[in-house]
C-alpha cells in the first residue's frame, strides 16, 4: 500500500502504453465539456493538449525560477486556479526537475481541498530522486 493507499487491482488499476495514453484516458474520464484544467508551466508537453481533447480548458499556471519551479498555492491563485476544476500535478517536474517538500505539497493540497479540485498527479519520476522520498498528494487528505 504505496502512501497509505490501497488499489483493487482488478477495477482500480489499467495499463497503458505510456504516460501520454495515461494522461489522455484520466482526462477523458474526468474532465467534461467547458472543465477548467489548471496546468502549471512549464509542464509535459502531454498536459495542455489531453485538456483540449476531453473537451476542457487548460489554464496555465505559470512557475518561477525565484521558487525553483515549485508550484505554489501563490501561484495558483494568481492564475485563477481557484476556480478550475481539475488541477494536473506532475512531480518531479518535467522538464524543469523540480521536486517539493511534503510541507510545500501540504500547502498545494490545502488549495486544492479549499476550492474543491480534482487531482490528476503524474508521480511517473517519483522514485528518481538522489535525496529524500519525493512527496505524493495522495498522502494528503481530501
Amino acid at each position: 500500500t504505496r502512501y497509505g493507499q490501497e488499489y483493487d487491482p482488478e477495477n482500480e488499476i489499467i495499463v497503458t502504453t505510456g504516460a501520454s495514453e495515461a494522461v489522455d484516458l484520466a482526462f477523458r474520464a474526468f474532465v467534461d465539456a467547458g472543465d477548467v484544467g489548471a496546468i502549471p508551466q512549464p509542464s509535459y508537453i502531454s498536459y495542455t493538449p489531453g485538456a483540449i481533447f476531453a473537451g476542457g480548458e487548460p489554464l496555465p499556471v505559470p512557475t518561477h525560477a525565484e521558487d525553483e519551479f515549485k508550484l505554489t498555492p501563490k501561484a495558483l491563485e494568481a492564475a485563477g486556479a481557484d476556480e478550475a476544476d481539475v488541477l494536473v500535478r506532475g512531480y518531479p517536474n518535467n522538464p524543469a526537475s523540480a521536486v517539493m517538500t511534503d510541507a510545500e505539497l501540504a500547502d498545494v493540497a490545502d488549495f486544492v481541498r479549499e476550492h474543491d479540485l480534482l487531482v490528476l498527479s503524474d508521480e511517473i519520476y517519483a522514485d528518481l530522486r538522489y535525496e529524500d522520498d519525493q512527496a505524493s498528494i495522495a498522502t494528503h487528505p481530501g
